[in-house]
């Protein structure tokens, strides 16, 4: 059963200008619409450290105190009193395999794989310390899963076997790891970064290529090959070779929590104490913060679902980022459709007749192809009007 987050989000408007920066300095500040989810919605706790979207079209969260299920409006918890398999509620990361498994990691070794309903308990290798946990995972074009663990470790799960691969494997610790669209696997390390040729690590920049060289995270690019940010600055590789240069980082002693390119081929940065930042493809960077709406600065991950919204999990929340183009004529609106329903999407939407807000009622569809709300937050029904199914 596949559900459409576009028909199971709620709306809120805020007039937000939010700064557009480039090498000639200030642009024009776009209009954009910036809501939170937090604890007292739903949320067992505040920090969102990871969000991931399976096949069914649910968004699950990682937090720390539990694994959540989110279908737009309500939020299901899975945690250590509900869920055998799930023994650390400290959620830190989430990923969906080709198969379209839920992989979750939590602190102090422990791993869940999800579907189907069906949750597995998995436990990572390590050395016993409080940092055993994943840190970020991948998988590559045969299916194996992917991990560096926080204490540094690169491993492999294949058919339900695990691999220590950073054990004499002759390169530095491992930071992060990343698949790329043909499902070659780009490993960074403390000195490098490396790809995966016939079985072997192909080095392809080190600190003989660069002074002081280190990755801090990769993430796929649609052009090819993988995103790349390491001292100081965003690149990507492709092919073992560097292929672009975003030029260093627009911001100073913020350490990158999640990289993510959307379907505009936009590049995403979530950082932890500097907010949130967009690299546009024109060379324009956008920049938003908590003097644009975000709950904190802190920002722990950022993820695009299928439909094309940009998700952001923060220290203060869950928080949706969405262009300005649609008007609210006054309150928060939560708008609901069954499963399979057709979502109402924000562009080129106007909400007219808005008045006290009441719990949502069922939507209809008039005989022009108009939406109508029968009662949805509102005293009388109210008119949603325009184009963009």
């Amino acid at each position: 059963m596949r559900w459409t987050l576009n028909a199971l989000r709620r709306f809120r408007h805020y007039g937000l200008g939010v700064a557009m920066i480039s090498a000639r300095g200030l642009l024009a500040s776009p209009g954009y619409q910036i809501d939170v989810w937090r604890a007292d919605e739903g949320l067992p706790q505040g920090t969102v450290t990871s969000i991931a979207q399976t096949p069914d079209g649910y968004l699950w969260l990682g937090t720390q105190n539990g694994l959540v299920r989110f279908d737009g409006v309500r939020f299901q918890v899975f945690n250590e009193k509900n869920t055998p398999a799930i023994n650390n509620n400290r959620i830190v990361q989430l990923f969906v395999d080709q198969q379209g498994t839920l992989w979750a990691g939590a602190e102090r070794g422990s791993m869940v794989g999800v579907q189907n309903g069906a949750f597995v308990a998995y436990e990572m290798p390590g050395f016993g310390t409080t940092f055993n946990y994943a840190r970020v995972f991948c998988d590559d074009a045969e299916g194996r899963l992917w991990v560096v663990s926080c204490e540094w470790q690169l491993m492999r799960l294949a058919r339900g076997v695990r691999s220590v691969l950073s054990t004499n494997w002759g390169l530095s610790g491992p930071t992060s790891v990343a698949g790329d669209r043909s499902g070659q696997v780009y490993i960074g390390t403390e000195r490098e970064l490396a790809t995966t040729q016939n079985g072997r690590f192909q080095i392809a920049w080190s600190q003989a290529d660069e002074k002081d060289f280190r990755v801090e995270f990769l993430a796929p690019s649609s052009a090819g090959g993988c995103w790349v940010s390491g001292n100081g600055r965003l690149r990507r590789f492709d092919a073992g070779q560097r292929a672009a240069d975003l030029g260093v980082y627009a911001w100073t002693n913020s350490p990158i929590y999640g990289l993510h390119e959307d379907h505009q081929h936009r590049l995403w940065v979530a950082t932890l104490g500097s907010g949130l930042f967009r690299y546009n493809p024109d060379g324009t960077v956008l920049h938003l913060t908590t003097k644009d709406g975000l709950p904190t600065d802190f920002v722990r991950c950022v993820k695009e679902d299928r439909e094309g919204n940009i998700w952001a999990g923060t220290e203060g929340g869950l928080m949706p980022v969405e262009a300005g183009d649609f008007r609210n004529a006054g309150h928060s609106s939560r708008v609901v459709l069954g499963p399979g329903a057709i979502g109402l999407r924000s562009c080129g939407w106007q909400l007219l007749d808005w008045h006290e807000r009441k719990r949502a009622g069922p939507l209809d569809a008039g005989s022009g192809g108009t939406l109508w709300s029968a009662s949805g937050f509102a005293e009388r029904p109210c008119l949603v009007g325009g184009s963009g199914f």
